[in-house]
C-alpha cells in the first residue's frame, strides 16, 4: 500500500503540471468514507479542480469507484484516481458514465457495491491505460 501510494504521488505530480486551466471546467463530486476527506478534498482543490460533496449513498461499501463524462480527458481521471490513491483509497473501476453526455463534465468518486470483491486496480494500470470504458 504505501508503495503504491509512493507512486502515485510520483504520477500524480507528473500530471498535475500539465494544463491545469483544463481543470476548472471540471467538476469532481465526492462521496467521502473511509479516507481523510479533507486529505483528499484539499490535494484535488489543489490541482484545480471545483469539488462537490455529495451524501453517501452506498454507505457499507468503501469508496471504490470513479465515474466521468464525455469532456473530462483521461488524464484528468487518471490524476483523480492517482490523488486518491495516495490517501489511501483502493479504486477497483474506472469507467464513464452510462449517459455520459447528460454530466459531460462530471467525475464521481463513490461505491459500488458490485466492485467490492473485485481485484484493486494499481498505479501501474491506471497509468497505463489510455482509454477507460465500461464492461458492461
Amino acid at each position: 500500500d504505501i508503495d503504491e501510494s509512493i507512486k502515485a504521488n510520483e504520477y500524480r505530480n507528473i500530471l498535475s503540471e500539465l494544463d491545469k486551466l483544463k481543470l476548472k471546467n471540471i467538476t469532481v463530486q465526492y462521496f467521502p468514507k473511509n479516507v481523510d476527506e479533507d486529505k483528499v478534498i484539499n490535494a484535488l482543490k489543489e490541482l484545480g479542480f471545483n469539488i462537490d460533496i455529495g451524501k453517501t449513498k452506498v454507505a457499507a461499501v468503501s469508496t471504490n469507484s470513479i465515474w466521468f463524462g464525455t469532456n473530462v480527458k483521461a488524464k484528468d481521471v487518471k490524476l483523480v484516481a492517482l490523488t486518491l490513491i495516495r490517501a489511501g483509497v483502493k479504486i477497483k473501476v474506472i469507467r464513464p458514465f452510462r449517459n455520459r453526455n447528460s454530466r459531460k463534465n462530471l467525475i464521481q468518486v463513490g461505491a459500488d457495491a458490485l466492485y467490492k470483491d473485485r481485484k484493486t486496480l494499481t498505479v501501474d494500470e491506471i497509468v497505463r491505460t489510455t482509454e477507460f470504458k465500461r464492461n458492461d
